[in-house]
């Protein structure tokens, strides 16, 4: 897998779907022989708007927007607006997430605009080949501690983008990649009697504490919590409610 391609993928939330037609297209109309070109062509369409804390709709909301005026004069520039009329950014979010994918493709400059060679740089693709099956919180801790200065750098994708992007890869490792969400949230809160606050720390801790990480990896439990609670799931919990962390590790 092209971990390069890969990488787009973190952009794709609340309905944009870029790597379908918008990206393959631009990569087309540039020629780009790989992903980390693409990276690279995107990067250098990098303006002030884009180093503001915010997104700005009314600076980089469209390509008549002050950011993509600005572009004109750069290399590639008119085909990339070219490609975002022909395919407008989707979703309920399609333009902000475009200006998080120019800024996050500026911030892998120190790795040559190439998504795997900063995986391996920081040690996450070591990690997860690994097999080790330890404590999951010992093993969230050094994650986090390997991966968060990194994470930093890449304009709106946190820790559950990140995680729903690497487990993609299909290592070993990836059992120990999770989700924490309202989902999860509501399901601890209900289950266990416990706020987590969407802290990913504390939810692994109320999973071991009840002796369900001792049976199964936090990417397993995961699944099962979206098949047992979720709304837009089976909604065992109210086909069975009240219920209790015996059950559900008992399922």
């Amino acid at each position: 897998m092209d971990l390069n391609q890969l990488f787009f993928r973190a952009f794709e939330q609340q309905g944009a779907n870029f790597l379908a037609f918008l990206l393959p297209d631009f990569k087309r109309r540039i020629k780009a022989k790989s992903w980390s070109e693409v990276i690279s062509v995107l990067a250098s369409f990098f303006q002030p708007e884009h180093a503001e804390p915010r997104y700005d709709p009314k600076k980089s909301g469209s390509t008549r927007r002050s950011s993509f005026r600005a572009i004109k004069h750069v290399r590639f520039g008119k085909e990339f607006k070219l490609t975002l009329r022909k395919y407008p950014p989707g979703g309920r979010s399609g333009w902000q997430l475009i200006w998080h994918m120019i800024r996050s493709c500026a911030a892998l400059a120190d790795w040559d605009y190439d998504f795997g060679k900063a995986l391996a740089d920081i040690g996450i693709l070591d990690f997860l080949q690994g097999t080790d099956l330890a404590d999951p919180l010992s093993l969230w801790n050094e994650r986090e501690v390997q991966c968060a200065p990194f994470l930093a750098r890449l304009s709106g994708v946190g820790w559950n983008t990140f995680d729903y992007v690497l487990r993609d890869l299909d290592c070993p490792g990836c059992v120990h990649l999770f989700k924490v969400d309202s989902t999860n949230a509501a399901f601890v809160a209900k289950m266990a009697a416990d706020s987590v606050n969407r802290d990913r720390q504390r939810y692994l801790r109320v999973l071991s504490d009840s002796g369900v990480l001792a049976r199964y990896p936090a990417a397993v439990v995961n699944i099962a919590i979206y098949a047992f609670f979720s709304s837009n799931c089976l909604n065992f919990h109210r086909r069975y409610y009240p219920c209790n962390w015996r059950l559900f590790a008992e399922a």
